[in-house]
């Protein structure tokens, strides 16, 4: 396994769980270092919800969004 790949099976995971926020954070800034660019990451909670249920996956989706806030207002 790539560690893109590695990186999605880690994010799958700690998606559904409740809490993890900060893990998930550190997780889409490994997926980003490793190649993953911002719309495969929404594409793939996109899949996370269709398969998992929205509200499995809610939490998931605010992380990434205030990942991607701050990773823009450091690039700037």
């Amino acid at each position: 396994m790539n560690w893109s790949t590695r990186e999605l099976a880690t994010i799958s995971a700690l998606a559904v769980m409740p809490g993890v926020s900060s893990q998930l954070s550190s997780h889409y800034a490994i997926s980003r270092n490793s190649g993953l660019t911002t719309k495969q990451l929404h594409h793939f909670i996109d899949i996370l919800e269709t398969e998992c249920g929205d509200i499995s996956v809610t939490d998931a989706r605010n992380t990434l969004t205030q990942f991607l806030d701050n990773e823009n207002k450091t690039s700037n």
